[in-house]
């Protein structure tokens, strides 16, 4: 049988302590898929210039939260790309290349 994922909820006001709380919940499960020789790739929504309170956009303050939780734990290089699904399965090809 498939181990299931676990989901941290955290409530708070500052999206970048909220978004480390809820990753650090989780560490175990992310440490067990993280690797410090393969590059990581962020793909935030940002496709619409929308408010992230409408739910359509990621709030830059959660990527800055994920970056500083993931530079805190892994040298590894971060990518972080935009766009359409195509032009960034394109731009992750020319990454992996």
């Amino acid at each position: 049988m498939d181990k299931l994922s676990r989901v941290a909820i955290i409530k708070g006001l500052d999206p970048i302590e909220t978004t480390v709380k809820a990753l650090s919940a989780v560490k175990s499960d992310l440490d067990a898929v993280l690797s410090s020789e393969k590059p990581i790739l962020i793909k935030p929504n940002y496709i619409t210039a929308q408010h992230p309170s409408t739910g359509v956009t990621t709030d830059a303050r959660v990527v800055e939260g994920l970056l500083s939780f993931l530079k805190s734990r892994t040298k590894t290089i971060f990518s972080l790309v935009k766009g359409a699904v195509g032009q960034t399965l394109l731009r992750l090809s020319v990454l992996q290349e």
